[in-house]
């Protein structure tokens, strides 16, 4: 019998039976712990859910994969150390694929975490997503963030509960971000100085990619507001003082074009 064959032998195998209904295992420990009432669970390498006992829909498939939940289902773990030590106490809807993905997650839940130490840090932050290598990497209590691309976010970190609501789109989008909240930042290098800055929108490759702490910039554009750097806490909005307000600041470097109706002419900024 050829290797191939042995191994496609071994995968139609329901290695040992379980006390639930419907569960595959295999690896050492893998799933040894599930009980009657864990049903539909699906555990594949060594130690992958081997406290699982009453849980359900799981899937775990690595080395040590979703190692520690017991009671709670319907969450997704593939890669080494995915979910390791996620115990929600209640149904999770976690995603964690990639090694180390979600690797310290205890009490989060519905976080969507794809790619090599995507999410590692994150401990009960919740409703996350993040794909691409070393997203969101360091965050252990923020929530509502969405970073995709290598890096995006890679720096944030709530020591509190937070609903941060940032989005990084691109390579290394946010990458410096530690504590700022409400940002949109979508391009490759958009925004990638920005530490404890809030409420900026930078869309374009390099677009305000210089500034640290300035707040409530609009840059739209290739390398929109590029050199603008403020190194002390700034806040870009109408002033508290008697001065004239000052609104956000908008740059716009590619035409926008501005369709009227036939009776007026086209606008072109």
């Amino acid at each position: 019998m050829t290797r191939a064959r042995n191994v496609a032998d071994i995968i139609k195998q329901p290695f040992t039976t379980t006390l639930g209904t419907s569960n595959y295992r295999a690896g050492v420990n893998a799933g040894n712990s599930i009980a009657s009432g864990g049903n539909y669970n699906v555990t594949i390498g060594d130690e992958a859910g081997t406290a699982l006992t009453t849980g359900d829909n799981n899937v775990a498939v690595g080395y040590q994969a979703l190692s520690t939940e017991d009671a709670n289902g319907n969450s997704t773990a593939v890669g080494y150390r995915s979910l390791k030590v996620q115990n929600a106490g209640a149904e999770s809807y976690n995603v964690a694929v990639g090694m180390d993905s979600g690797l310290a997650v205890t009490t989060g839940i519905k976080n969507t975490l794809v790619g090599s130490f995507v999410g590692k840090a994150i401990t009960s932050g919740g409703e996350n997503t993040a794909f691409g290598y070393a997203a969101l990497t360091t965050d252990t209590l923020g929530s509502h963030n969405t970073a995709l691309g290598r890096s995006a976010l890679e720096a944030q970190n709530f020591t509190t509960a937070t609903d941060a609501n940032n989005t990084a789109v691109g390579h290394l989008a946010g990458a410096a971000v530690t504590t700022g909240v409400e940002n949109t930042l979508i391009g490759s290098l958009a925004g990638d100085s920005l530490t404890d800055a809030d409420l900026n929108v930078v869309v374009g490759t390099s677009a305000l990619t210089s500034d640290t702490l300035g707040s409530r910039s609009i840059a739209i554009g290739y390398k929109a507001l590029e050199k603008q750097n403020f190194t002390t806490a700034t806040l870009l909005s109408p002033s508290v003082s008697a001065s004239p307000a000052r609104p956000p600041r908008i740059v716009f470097l590619t035409p926008v074009v501005i369709l009227f109706p036939a009776a007026c002419p086209t606008a072109v900024l």
